[in-house]
């Protein structure tokens, strides 16, 4: 099954697995409150998950619907210190999202991410913290962003 969100199609991972592309890996960020008091401030938190299925929900028959889908979810461990992208790992607890499988695809960011094996090339023995890791390679945020040139350059050129 697919979806479209403001130009870009998600779909689920069952769907992808003998192709080349895959766009069933998506970014939902939320708010985390950090803090007590005066001191209490709102954290951005990105979460990582796989599609594993996709769905129409609706309030009441005939009512408002919502498209909403089922995800495999990672846990932030970190940034990785050479690529300086975030390292997650699967979620085998729903920890990373308050255990709740699903979100509106509509909280996601509008492109697919790429959630790549940290250890490639299985060269890391098991035992290695970092085997079972996951590079996040994301063009949604602005410093990653591929596409987008600086407007200062731009004007220099010219």
């Amino acid at each position: 099954m697919q979806v479209e969100y403001s130009g870009h199609t998600f779909f689920t991972r069952g769907s992808q697995l003998l192709l080349k592309t895959d766009n069933s890996h998506v970014r939902v960020d939320h708010f985390e409150a950090h803090g007590r008091g005066r001191n209490r401030r709102n954290v951005r938190q990105s979460a990582y998950a796989t599609i594993t299925r996709i769905f129409v929900h609706h309030m009441y028959p005939g009512g408002p619907n919502k498209v909403f889908f089922e995800g495999q979810w990672y846990t932030g461990q970190g940034t990785n210190p050479v690529a300086r992208v975030p390292w997650v790992t699967l979620d085998e607890g729903d920890e990373a999202f308050a255990g709740c499988r699903f979100s509106p695809v509509e909280n996601c960011e509008p492109r697919p991410i790429a959630i790549w094996p940290h250890d490639v090339f299985n060269v890391l023995p098991n035992n290695h913290p970092h085997k079972h890791y996951y590079d996040i390679i994301d063009r949604n945020d602005p410093a990653h962003r591929l596409d987008q040139r600086d407007d200062r350059s731009h004007e220099e050129e010219e």
